[in-house]
């Protein structure tokens, strides 16, 4: 059964609806059904992401390690310094990431139980700064650690903070549904490197 995605708007299009989950459209000839994720704009969840400058939540409320945001983390922390910005072209406060010149991949990540196991739609966005080159100077994972992630590439971008722009995936989320929301850099970093993060949102249903 073939996977694509619609809104509620085009419901009419089913030829069964199931729930709020997915449809069935009717068959084209000697092709299998399509299978249509519905994301209902009605159904979203209040935020999920905690201090992350986003809807509903706390501007980088600075936690107990001097610089990085409260409820945040980064593995392998001694090569990287975290600081609490503003300017940029954000609105408030945002989080910076410097790295320490370290070949490797760090992890700026925020880990809570956001969601049971289950069969969920997510849908997030966020603004952000960086000096990593390239179109995939930085990685979004959502996901279970350990169990697999869903995984986004923003490009690089220097000037006035931009939005990532904003992205919906349908997926089944086991064995602890969703815990880890995060960002990291290339694998080949360099002392200097940075990037910037804020007006974090993430949504299900």
């Amino acid at each position: 059964c073939k996977t694509t995605t619609i809104f509620m708007s085009n419901l009419p299009l089913c030829l069964s609806y199931t729930g709020t989950k997915y449809c069935e459209l009717a068959p084209v000839e000697y092709s299998p059904p399509y299978r249509i994720w519905l994301y209902d704009e009605s159904v979203w969840s209040s935020q999920l992401i905690i201090n992350g400058g986003g809807s509903g939540t706390t501007d980088w409320v600075e936690g107990g390690y001097s610089g990085l945001g409260n409820y945040w983390s980064t593995p392998g922390s001694y090569y990287i310094t975290p600081t609490i910005v503003t300017g940029g072209g954000f609105s408030g406060n945002a989080q910076r990431i410097t790295t320490t010149g370290i070949t490797g991949v760090f992890y700026f990540e925020q880990i809570r139980s956001y969601v049971p196991p289950g069969t969920y739609n997510i849908r997030w966005n966020l603004k952000y700064r960086t000096s990593y080159s390239g179109l995939t100077a930085l990685r979004v994972r959502i996901g279970v650690d350990g169990y697999g992630w869903n995984i986004w590439t923003l490009p690089s971008n220097t000037g006035t903070a931009i939005s990532s722009g904003t992205y919906d995936y349908s997926s089944y989320f086991s064995p602890t549904g969703i815990n880890h929301f995060r960002i990291d850099g290339h694998s080949n970093n360099v002392a200097g490197e940075w990037f910037e993060v804020d007006e974090i949102n993430m949504y299900y249903q």
